[in-house]
């Protein structure tokens, strides 16, 4: 081989290596991979939080909240944003992951609260139909009352509603039928429910019609479709509070007690209801090997524009007013047994959402306000925020 041919040979390599390089850092773009399931609200906000971030973000969505967690723990995706309940049971083995523990999945922050909300017609709880309904206790008179079934209108079968429904009547031991198989020559017991299926918009006309007795939703704070409800019809909010059963404790590690007060959008004070309801996170979850600075990045994110993504996830009309429904620090806290990702454990360090057990008697003395504001919750503490790297 003469050194003309060994000379072009070497600027063809040479060539081939600088153009190859270029390409790969002119197209090269780490991706990464967020897991949703059908539910609308966590749709909404994924629409509203991703055009904030820089990362490049594809979304994958899920019929089913088991499957997509699995995913998560394998690393076929990245990110997932799922109920608080379903972390719980997949890291415990509990419900639908009795078979096998998911070890590999970690806590990033919490990003909304869902609420549930159980209301119905203005019945009564009493013979004398002199007191109203209260509470879900309270529906167990009213087979006597009415000489007839209440009917409870949700949404379909695949939603959080519908399955928290059936939970709720269990635990207050009613017997839950589907109104689609009602066999009209069979005497039905007394604590027995009949319950029907609903898209949301039908949900609410059937309401509004008296077609049903009662409406059992999860959904966000200041629910629109309740707001405009309300407004044209009296109805009874029940209080959700799980008390006198043997669940209230169980149910502890899940929900998070609330009151809440809800309005028509003209915020008439007729038109103004106060009950006490239980509320469910929803959860931004990541693999423990999720990269760290993209974890970090995005809770970042969260909390920088906290207020603006949930006005508009809430239809609020000021979008600069505080939205008052949590501070950040009510998505910062995991129960104990959850594992906080390194990238969310860096950021919530740096807000003093976390303090080193060292100084906490200093920041005691210094009287400290990010101190104060943290530890006021019984079960928040720096021991429960458990970092594997």
């Amino acid at each position: 081989m003469n050194l003309s041919i060994i000379i072009l040979f070497l600027i063809i390599l040479i060539l081939y290596n600088v153009q190859s390089n270029i390409f790969k850092t002119i197209t090269y773009t780490e991706e990464y991979n967020l897991g949703i399931t059908n539910n609308n609200n966590i749709q909404k906000f994924v629409q509203l939080f991703l055009p904030l971030t820089d990362l490049k973000i594809n979304i994958k969505k899920y019929s089913d909240s088991t499957k997509l967690l699995e995913d998560v723990n394998n690393n076929t995706i990245d990110f997932a944003i799922t109920n608080e309940d379903n972390l719980m049971d997949s890291h415990l083995g509990l419900n639908s992951f009795s078979s096998k523990k998911l070890v590999h999945l970690r806590f990033i922050t919490g990003l909304f609260y869902n609420y549930q909300y159980f209301l119905t017609d203005l019945f009564y709880s009493d013979t004398n139909k002199s007191i109203y309904l209260k509470d879900i206790n309270d529906i167990k008179n009213f087979y006597n009352i009415y000489k007839r079934h209440i009917i409870i209108g949700t949404e379909e079968s695949d939603s959080d509603s519908f399955m928290s429904l059936i939970i709720l009547l269990y635990v207050y031991g009613f017997n839950p039928v589907n109104i689609k198989s009602k066999d009209t020559s069979k005497k039905y017991s007394e604590n027995t429910v009949f319950y029907a299926n609903y898209n949301s918009d039908e949900l609410f006309d059937k309401f509004n019609k008296n077609g049903i007795d009662a409406i059992y939703l999860v959904n966000i704070y200041n629910y629109g479709k309740i707001r405009d409800l309300i407004n044209t019809k009296d109805v009874l909010f029940l209080d959700v509070n799980y008390n006198n059963t043997i669940f209230n404790d169980v149910f502890s590690n899940y929900f998070y007690k609330k009151n809440i007060s809800i309005s028509n959008f003209s915020e008439d004070l007729d038109s103004t209801y106060t009950f006490e309801t239980k509320a469910s996170r929803i959860l931004l979850i990541c693999n423990t090997n999720t990269n760290k600075d993209a974890v970090e990045k995005l809770i970042k994110l969260y909390y920088t524009h906290n207020n603006l993504i949930i006005n508009k996830l809430l239809e609020n009309d000021d979008l600069n007013e505080e939205h008052t429904t949590f501070e950040p620090l009510d998505m910062a806290y995991i129960n104990k047994y959850i594992k906080i990702h390194s990238g969310a454990y860096t950021y919530m360090k740096e807000l003093g959402f976390i303090i080193n057990d060292s100084i906490k008697k200093q920041i005691t003395l210094n009287n400290n306000e990010n101190y104060k504001h943290y530890w006021k919750y019984n079960k928040i503490g720096l021991n429960k925020f458990t970092l594997i790297e």
